[in-house]
């Protein structure tokens, strides 16, 4: 039997909301997917100073590329690899002048999370 649908939802940094996934019993990994944002921003928090550490898997990086994309309304540059996405989408990573050139007015939008 398939759950009741609920949204998940989590806090900007400026205290909005914002929708994360809708959720069905159906689906597991979909009620995941915020956690699975979570844990790959957060791997790279940890590993920042540990140059041998292991890369997040790819996977991971690139929903986290999806939902920074999501929440920004637009694509991220693609020039950024996933982990540049990553760390300059959640504010980790300070912006170049061609980054702000290149989001335009949604650069002031930053950190899309924390």
């Amino acid at each position: 039997m398939r759950g009741k649908p609920e949204l998940i939802a989590f806090e900007l940094c400026d205290g909005r909301y914002a929708e994360a996934a809708r959720v069905s019993g159906g689906d597991p990994f979909r009620a995941r997917r915020p956690f699975a944002v979570e844990a790959a921003v957060h791997y790279l928090d940890l590993t920042v100073a540990l140059p041998g550490a292991p890369a997040p898997e790819p996977a991971s990086l690139a929903l986290v590329r999806r939902v920074l994309g999501g929440l920004l309304g637009a694509p991220l540059p693609a020039a950024w690899d996933d982990v540049t996405a990553a760390l300059r989408g959640t504010g980790r990573d300070r912006l170049t002048e061609a980054d702000g050139g290149a989001l335009g007015p949604a650069a002031r939008r930053r950190p899309l999370f924390a």
